[in-house]
C-alpha cells in the first residue's frame, strides 16, 4: 500500500518502529552529507538496512523524507 498522504503511516510492530526509525535516521544523515538534491531512496534502503519497497510502503517518496 502506497500512502499518497506525505505522513508516513505509523508503524505498529517493534521491528516495524525500529525500521522506521533506521529508515528516517538514514535519511537525515545522508541529507547532512550530501544534501537533499542527492538524496536516493536506495541510499537510504542501503544504509537502513531495509528493502526500497518498505521505505515506499510508508512514504511516498523522497520529498516525504525530508524534514519540513
Amino acid at each position: 500500500m502506497t500512502t499518497t498522504d506525505s505522513s508516513p503511516r505509523p508503524p505498529q510492530q517493534r521491528r516495524s518502529r525500529a525500521a522506521m526509525e533506521r529508515i528516517l535516521g538514514a535519511a537525515q544523515e545522508l541529507v547532512a552529507e550530501r544534501g537533499a538534491v542527492a538524496l536516493t531512496i536506495a541510499d537510504v534502503a542501503l544504509r537502513a538496512n531495509v528493502a526500497v519497497g518498505t521505505i515506499y510502503s510508508r512514504f511516498a517518496g523522497k520529498d516525504a523524507l525530508l524534514p519540513r
